[in-house]
C-alpha cells in the first residue's frame, strides 16, 4: 500500500487550494479599481488578500492531511507545496514592503 486512506481527501483539498489560490489572482486582475485618490484600487487588494486567507487555511488543511501520508511519498510532498508557496508569497510581500520603506 503506497498511500494512506486519506490520500483522496488530500488530493481533493489540494484541488480546492489550487482553485482558491488561482482565483485570488484572477479576482485581483479582473476587477476594476474603485474609489478616488489614495484609496483607488484598495478593493482589488482586499479581495486578493481575502482569497489568499482562504487559500492559506486550505494550505494548513493540506499540510495536516499530508502528515498522515507515508514518508517520502508523492502525496506527502504535494501536501507541503501549498504551505511553501504561501510562505514564499508572504516573504515576497514582506520584501516589497521592506524595500519600499528602505528607499522611502
Amino acid at each position: 500500500m503506497t498511500d494512506a486512506p486519506k490520500s483522496g481527501l488530500l488530493y481533493a483539498s489540494l484541488l480546492v487550494w489550487g482553485a482558491l489560490f488561482a482565483w485570488s489572482f484572477a479576482a485581483y486582475l479582473g476587477m476594476e479599481p474603485e474609489g478616488d485618490g489614495f484609496t483607488r484600487g484598495l478593493n482589488r487588494v482586499s479581495h486578493f488578500f481575502g482569497w489568499q486567507i482562504a487559500a492559506m487555511m486550505m494550505a494548513l488543511v493540506c499540510y495536516g492531511l499530508a502528515r498522515h501520508q507515508p514518508r517520502r511519498s508523492l502525496a506527502r510532498r504535494l501536501g507541503h507545496v501549498p504551505l511553501v508557496l504561501a510562505g514564499l508569497l508572504f516573504l515576497g510581500l514582506a520584501g516589497i514592503v521592506a524595500v519600499t520603506l528602505w528607499t522611502g
